[in-house]
């Protein structure tokens, strides 16, 4: 009577725990909403930078780009007029690359000049 009960018991733990995972739902790939991250350091409405007086940073995604705000007061801002904030946002990305494409063909000249250049001169 006891290795009864206990497959009982076995059976039904078994049975209803398959049963809760096949009831359990799952992501469809479909419904992933892909977003491009913050780039900047600061506030795109106030250029404030983050962690100061304003407390935790604020993030949201609008038109698959992601913005990040120093305070509530900012993403009004915004909702006044976010295509001024997302032609700001892709001149500040556009400045960030100049700024690395000129520190890359300074380190590269850098480079170069290190090197033994033998009988002739750059």
């Amino acid at each position: 009577m006891k290795f009864l009960i206990t497959s009982l018991l076995m059976i039904y733990v078994l049975t209803t725990g398959f049963a809760a995972d096949q009831n359990q739902k799952t992501l469809d790939v479909k419904d992933i909403k892909l977003f491009k991250t913050y780039p900047l350091k600061t506030c795109i409405v106030s250029d404030e930078a983050f962690g100061g007086d304003m407390g935790e940073p604020l993030s949201f995604v609008y038109d698959g780009q992601e913005y990040t705000i120093c305070c509530k007061g900012c993403i009004k801002s915004f909702a006044k007029d976010p295509q001024k904030y997302v032609k700001k946002l892709e001149e500040n990305k556009n400045k960030s690359h100049d700024k690395k494409d000129e520190a890359q063909d300074k380190h590269k000249k850098d480079a170069h000049a290190e090197h033994d250049h033998g009988d002739h001169k750059h």
